[in-house]
């Protein structure tokens, strides 16, 4: 089964018509290209974000993996960066402190 661009483009949610964004080339796959589209539908869980199709070369529609996203699991620091956002935002608000870069250790 092929996917049309009007399948692809509707919301994976709702599957209402998204608006298009914008257009642009794939960064890692040859000649192929991404379109980015909005949902726009009030009643929608996911309005206002949006998802992207991919068109191939040969002018396909890949179809669309269902699925959780998969991310590696970050270090548990019990709590010490949290701890070092909370002091720092606490000597913003008091003012007269010094913040420290957040690109040197």
């Amino acid at each position: 089964m092929k996917t049309t661009l009007e399948e692809a483009s509707q919301c994976p949610t709702c599957h209402e018509p998204a608006l298009k964004l914008r257009e642009g080339p794939h960064p890692q796959r040859a000649r192929a290209k991404l379109i980015y589209f909005r949902c726009a539908n009030n009643r929608c869980p996911m309005q206002g974000q949006g998802h992207v199709v991919q068109i191939n070369p040969d002018g396909t529609i890949p179809i669309r993996q269902a699925g959780p996203k998969q991310y590696p699991e970050l270090p548990n620091d019990f709590g010490q960066t949290e701890a070092k956002l909370r002091a720092e935002l606490e000597a913003q608000r008091r003012g007269g402190a010094e913040i420290a870069s957040p690109y040197r250790p």
